[in-house]
């Protein structure tokens, strides 16, 4: 089934939303803006589709977002959106359909762990704002088709507090990452 229209309004008081492997269907509900509160969101492993756009701005006690093994689809909205969520631990788009470029409003998000877009059809180069992150202990990158070189930055991190660094070695030329898809 899908998620009801009328559930975010229903709803308004929850802060944490988890239905992850649940079979849902269709797209996200526009009511979930209803949810101010929400501080965990996770929809991973369902069958939902469509974009990911400006619902998210609400959601300003957002820490958790989870939305991998899915089907959505467009760029991901790192600026204007994403960049505003500053509580923002986790991001997880792993293993969809999101297509464009890694912004490099990316940066902006420097309370940021974990930032899993890996299984994905991006393309163009890893920013060297990603170096921004100071928080940073998890990159997952692999599978897609990032393309270019590491920037040196991003390296320093890595030598800082970033524990997991996985890219495609084949298509990114890298000299610090952890992993190799």
């Amino acid at each position: 089934g899908s998620i009801p229209e009328s559930f975010g309004a229903h709803h308004r008081n929850l802060t944490n939303l988890n239905l992850n492997d649940n079979l849902l269907t269709g797209t996200l509900s526009y009511n979930l803006h209803f949810m101010h509160k929400l501080v965990v969101l996770d929809l991973s492993f369902n069958q939902l589709r469509g974009t990911i756009s400006n619902e998210f701005l609400f959601f300003q006690q957002m820490q958790l977002l989870a939305l991998n093994e899915n089907t959505f689809s467009g760029t991901i909205p790192f600026e204007g959106v994403l960049d505003e969520l500053s509580k923002l631990d986790m991001i997880s788009f792993h293993s969809n359909r999101m297509t464009g470029t890694i912004q490099s409003a990316v940066g902006r998000l420097s309370n940021l762990r974990t930032l899993s877009l890996g299984d994905n059809l991006l393309t163009g180069e890893i920013p060297h704002e990603i170096a921004d992150m100071t928080s940073l202990v998890s990159l997952g990158l692999e599978d897609t088709q990032l393309s270019g070189t590491v920037h040196e930055s991003i390296c320093v991190l890595k030598n800082v507090k970033l524990d997991t660094f996985v890219v495609d070695c084949d298509e990114v030329s890298c000299t610090c990452c952890t992993n190799c898809s």
